[in-house]
């Protein structure tokens, strides 16, 4: 939730640029998907979801994950007028990933003059 809404003119993208997360769970996949509702939906074994980056979890489990992107991939924003905006992990069969914490940051880049 945030403290006003915002209303972006034209069209716009979004990226993940950094992800910070505890895992208080143990992973059954090497792959996680962050998912924003603001974004355009996209096919992930044949399920639309909205899915603004695929995170690698590697070969090794760590509990602590945080990776910087050097070059974030913009996908489109189809929400114009916010006031909240809702993230999510699902694991590569596309449920939901429940945290006993909140020890979950990311920062996000949202660019102006996204063209298909």
């Amino acid at each position: 939730q945030f403290p006003k809404s915002y209303t972006l003119e034209g069209r716009w993208s979004c990226a993940l640029t950094e992800i910070s997360l505890t895992c208080d769970f143990t992973p059954r996949s090497k792959r996680l998907y962050l998912c924003c509702d603001l974004l355009q939906e996209s096919y992930v074994r044949n399920t639309q979801v909205n899915v603004l980056r695929n995170i690698e979890i590697g070969t090794r489990y760590r509990k602590l994950q945080s990776i910087e992107y050097t070059h974030p991939i913009h996908v489109p924003v189809t929400a114009n007028h916010f006031n909240s905006l809702n993230l999510y992990l699902r694991d590569e069969d596309l449920n939901i990933v429940e945290f006993k914490s909140n020890d979950f940051h990311c920062v996000l880049h949202f660019k102006k003059g996204w063209a298909p």
